[in-house]
């Protein structure tokens, strides 16, 4: 199992030319390769800068054994680099668990987020269906009364716009929207029965 480590070698001046970082794996210890891309000067920890990126980065592509994205590292960052002090080690196995439980975390957001998206889209789907089942009912309504009675179908389709945005089904503008279009429909009718 790997175990990485670090150590400032001279910690007063805590610079990143004073500090040693090594992987061990079966008794034999070697320098960690710096995969730069953040900070030329060198590899860091204890704080959320450039140095200790480049640290997370270089731990985890040798870990991974591959270059890992940037969410991936500047979180192991966060979680460990930018807390250790003057010494630290991480192992093979705290990687990998934190690995799992940071791959969990992602998943359910995920799940969540599409969770949501079916809840929003079959809130959508009825607001369609009852949007639809209103203009319809109108249409037909139009059609079959009597123009005397016009006034009362006008109060009912105003009515049952009132009832839809009680119900959070529509909102105050497509309510006013709604309305005025049932007046319009209405007047229209009217003007074509005389």
């Amino acid at each position: 199992m790997k175990i990485y480590k670090g150590k400032r070698l001279r910690p007063e001046q805590g610079t990143a030319s004073n500090v040693k970082v090594t992987v061990e794996e079966g008794g034999k210890e070697e320098l960690l390769r710096h995969h730069v891309r953040h900070s030329p000067t060198g590899m860091n920890w204890g704080y959320g800068g450039s140095g200790p990126a480049d640290l997370a980065l270089s731990i985890l592509w040798d870990y991974l054994k591959a270059e890992p994205a940037p969410g991936c590292y500047q979180d192991f960052k966060h979680e460990f680099v930018a807390d250790w002090e003057e010494e630290w080690e991480i192992t093979e196995r705290e990687i990998t668990e934190w690995l799992v439980k940071r791959q969990y975390r992602i998943t359910r957001t995920v799940e969540k987020e599409m969770e949501e998206k079916e809840k929003e889209d079959l809130i959508n789907k009825k607001r369609n269906e009852t949007l639809k089942k209103f203009w319809n009912d109108l249409s037909h309504d139009l059609i079959c009364y009597n123009p005397s009675e016009y006034g009362k179908l006008e109060e009912y389709y105003k009515g049952y716009s009132a009832g839809l945005l009680n119900a959070e089904i529509i909102d105050i503008y497509e309510h006013i929207e709604i309305t005025e279009k049932v007046i319009k429909m209405i007047n229209h009718q009217k003007a074509m029965q005389e």
